[in-house]
């Protein structure tokens, strides 16, 4: 599968979730969405041999307040996991640049062990953690204001609205890059 898919196919379990859950109530669409879960994590590990954190996350977010939601019959339990899994990763993203280790400048050095940053680089890059942390806790505020919505506005804001204020945050950062880091050496931005 090509990458540019897996935008469109994060926003399948949502829809899923609406259809079954409009269909056949909230037990059944609580349970398949922590199959899918479940199911997600197994291929995941089928094709790659190994776990992501992010994944291994969002996943005991799902099985874990879907289990809350069916032992208690109180659907708010599950609506809320977005709301929670964006807080939890916007304090690992703030907490990081706060610990001085910015999250993304360590997966940038991982990806390429011998890049070299300068102080420039390093300082946009902690911006850059410290606004998308800024961003998810936005994204939370609004999923939580959403849980006592239709259930057409909670997907809305839930899928679409999050990836529409990660693309606002993209280019955003594209030009306030341009302003902040310095020209090269060969004369390119």
């Amino acid at each position: 599968m090509s990458e540019r898919w897996a935008l469109v196919l994060a926003i399948v379990p949502l829809v899923v979730f609406y259809v079954v859950e409009s269909t056949w109530g909230l037990r059944a669409g609580v349970l398949l969405a922590m199959a899918f879960a479940a199911g997600d994590l197994a291929w995941h590990w089928f094709r790659h041999r190994r776990l992501h954190r992010l994944g291994l996350g969002a996943a005991a977010l799902v099985v874990g307040l879907g289990g809350m939601s069916l032992l208690s019959d109180d659907e708010r339990w599950f609506l809320w996991s977005p709301v929670f899994g964006d807080v939890l990763l916007a304090a690992v993203l703030i907490g990081s640049v706060a610990l001085g280790r910015p999250l993304l400048t360590v997966a940038a050095l991982e990806a390429d062990p011998e890049l070299a940053l300068d102080p420039d680089e390093e300082r946009l890059f902690a911006g850059i953690t410290v606004r998308l942390g800024l961003n998810l806790l936005l994204h939370a505020a609004l999923c939580a204001w959403a849980t006592g919505e239709t259930r057409e506005t909670w997907l809305f804001v839930s899928g679409p609205v999050q990836y529409l204020l990660i693309g606002a945050q993209v280019g955003g950062e594209i030009l306030w890059s341009r302003y902040q880091l310095p020209p090269s050496e060969d004369g390119s931005p």
